[in-house]
């Protein structure tokens, strides 16, 4: 896959209004956060899931989504005549990628991506959610 080193993985979410009483050095509306996961286990299979950190990007003739892997941010994009309906939204959790081609910066897919349910993380059963 393509991987883009100069930028970190990461979201950005609301300042949370117990912030706003407080004196901070910045006055931003939106804070950067980055995911961290813990466990006592190691585990070998949360490497190949990837989080969307961005909006999906509609545009002329394709769409792209941000998505972070533990490699690093990938941009993956399909291509409006592959007739792709994604409905993937921001924060949400998705199998790696198998089949896809190296566009540029880009990974083109011409096959759905798949979500994964957050609960099916603590067990052995890697669910895709509906």
């Amino acid at each position: 896959m393509t991987f883009d080193k100069s930028y970190w993985c990461h979201d950005s979410v609301s300042k949370p209004e117990f912030l706003n009483s407080l004196e901070l050095p910045f006055s931003k509306s939106k804070l950067n956060v980055s995911y961290l996961i813990l466990s006592k286990e190691s585990s070998k299979k949360c490497r190949t899931f990837g989080r969307v950190v961005g909006d999906q990007r509609i545009e002329k003739g394709k769409t792209r989504l941000s998505v972070c892997f533990a490699e690093g941010l990938a941009q993956v994009s399909w291509l409006k005549k592959t007739k792709l309906s994604i409905k993937i939204n921001r924060g949400e959790l998705i199998k790696g990628i198998k089949n896809f081609d190296k566009k540029g910066h880009e990974i083109r897919i011409s096959e759905p991506l798949q979500k994964i349910c957050e609960e099916s993380l603590s067990t052995d059963n890697d669910s895709s959610c509906s």
